[in-house]
C-alpha cells in the first residue's frame, strides 16, 4: 500500500489520489487534485468525512444512466460538488451485467470479456465526452474526482490517459493502475459480490469465476492503450483538445519539486 495515496473506507472502494507521481522530465504532479474511486452509493459518515477532507470541486461519474439509477450516489448536503455525467450509453442493462446474464461463465470467458471491454471503452461517445470535460475542468484549476462502479476500469483508463498527457512514464502509469489490487480486498470481496450477482441474475456463479472482473491486470490496460495510441494524438483527434488545452493541463498540474 502507498501511504497517503490510498484512503481506506468501508463505504467507498478504491478511493485514492492518482497525483503526486514524477514525470519523465522529473517534474512532479500536484497531490490532492487528481482523485479516483468506486461508486458512492453506500457512502455514509466515514466516507463523507473523507470527502470533506479531500474537498473535490467536481465528481465525474463515468457510469451509464441505468447504473446511476440502480446505485445513486449519496453525497453530504453540506458539500458543494458539481457532478458531471452523461445521458449517453443508456441501456436496460450495462454491458457487464448483460454479459454475466448471457455468458458461458468461466474464468477464461470473464477475462476475455474484460479485454473486449477495455477495447470498447475508449471508443464510446459518452466516455469521450466525459474524458474531454474532465480535462477542461482540471485546466480551470479544479480538484476532480473520477469514478465509475468499481473505480478501476473506466476510471483506470481515464486516469491512465490523464497521466499520459502529463508525461508520466508507462511504468508509473501501470503502477498507479495496479494499485487497485492493493486498495481493494479482492479475496474478501469475491464471495460477497458473487452471491449478490447470483441473486440479482438468478443464476449460480462458481466461487472464483468473477476474480478477473474484481481486480485489474496489466493486460487489461494495455488493450485500452492499444486503442488510444499516443495520448497527445488521441486528445487532439478524439477529444477535440488543442495543443493549448494540453499545455494548460500540464501547467495546472505539474510542479517543480
Amino acid at each position: 500500500m502507498k501511504p497517503g495515496r490510498i484512503f481506506q473506507s468501508p463505504e467507498v472502494r478504491n478511493l485514492r489520489d492518482f497525483g503526486g507521481w514524477r514525470t519523465t522530465s522529473d517534474r512532479k504532479l500536484a497531490s490532492g487534485r487528481l482523485l479516483r474511486s468506486g461508486h458512492w452509493a453506500d457512502s455514509k459518515q466515514h466516507a463523507h468525512g473523507l470527502l470533506r477532507q479531500l474537498n473535490p470541486d467536481v465528481f465525474v461519474d463515468l457510469r451509464r444512466p441505468a447504473e446511476r439509477k440502480y446505485q445513486p450516489s449519496v453525497l453530504p448536503d453540506d458539500v458543494a460538488i458539481e457532478v458531471l455525467a452523461s445521458p449517453g450509453g443508456d441501456q436496460r442493462e450495462p454491458p457487464h451485467v448483460r454479459f454475466l446474464r448471457e455468458g458461458n461463465l468461466t474464468k477464461a470467458s470473464v477475462r476475455a470479456y474484460m479485454h473486449s471491454a477495455y477495447r470498447r471503452i475508449p471508443t464510446e461517445t459518452h466516455h469521450l465526452s466525459l474524458f474531454r470535460q474532465t480535462i477542461l475542468q482540471l485546466n480551470e484549476g479544479k480538484t476532480v474526482l473520477i469514478h465509475c462502479a468499481a473505480g478501476k476500469d473506466r476510471t483506470g483508463i481515464l486516469a491512465a490517459l490523464i497521466l499520459g498527457l502529463l508525461e508520466v512514464s508507462q511504468d508509473t502509469i501501470m503502477e498507479d493502475y495496479l494499485l487497485t489490487n492493493d486498495a481493494v480486498d479482492i479475496e474478501g470481496l469475491l464471495p460477497v459480490i458473487t452471491a449478490q450477482i447470483s441473486k440479482r441474475l438468478d443464476i449460480q456463479i462458481a466461487a472464483d469465476v468473477l476474480y478477473p472482473m474484481l481486480g485489474v491486470e496489466a493486460d487489461f490496460l494495455l488493450e485500452a492503450q492499444k486503442v488510444i495510441g499516443d495520448p497527445m494524438v488521441f486528445a487532439k483527434t478524439k477529444l477535440d483538445l488543442s495543443a493549448d488545452d494540453i499545455a494548460q493541463l500540464q501547467n495546472s498540474l505539474l510542479v517543480s519539486n
